[in-house]
């Protein structure tokens, strides 16, 4: 009897982290004439005030590059996002039910120094995203929000 709830509880374990979102990927749109970087965080960029921690006079060199292949979307495409995003959307990684991603054009990110990057804050558009969210748009964001 002992083997048979072991046996059991293995396969209740194995079904349960088989309906896991780890293996759902994301797409993000940008139907924009820019091209854009974005970034993640569990609080609003507005209300933090968060700068991102890859700006160029800052790192360079492999984070940067790693940086930029993860962040940045080109102007009229669209990008498949990694596993972790649909992580910290079901409340994992970053221990919130609320992922907020924030836009930033490419070039405005290029150009500014650290400074002057913190003084004009140039958010293009923060979306803020909850499971149900993502569900609802079939795991796709499209940048500008078509709503």
């Amino acid at each position: 009897m002992k083997k048979f709830r072991v046996i059991i509880l293995l396969v209740a374990i194995h079904l349960f982290a088989s309906c896991e979102y780890d293996d759902l990927s994301w797409i993000f749109v940008n139907n924009s004439d820019e091209d854009i970087l974005i970034d993640r965080n569990n609080s609003s960029f507005y209300i933090d005030s968060i700068i991102p921690c890859y700006l160029p006079d800052v790192y360079s060199g492999r984070l940067y590059t790693h940086f930029y292949e993860d962040a940045c979307i080109l102007a009229h495409s669209r990008k498949k996002m990694d596993r972790i995003e649909n992580r910290s959307m079901i409340d994992k990684y970053y221990q919130t039910d609320t992922l907020y991603i924030v836009i930033f054009n490419r070039k405005d990110y290029d150009s500014l120094s650290t400074e002057d990057f913190r003084k004009l804050y140039p958010i293009q558009y923060e979306f803020k995203i909850t499971l149900q969210y993502m569900i609802d748009r079939e795991w796709t964001l499209v940048y500008p929000p078509e709503e």
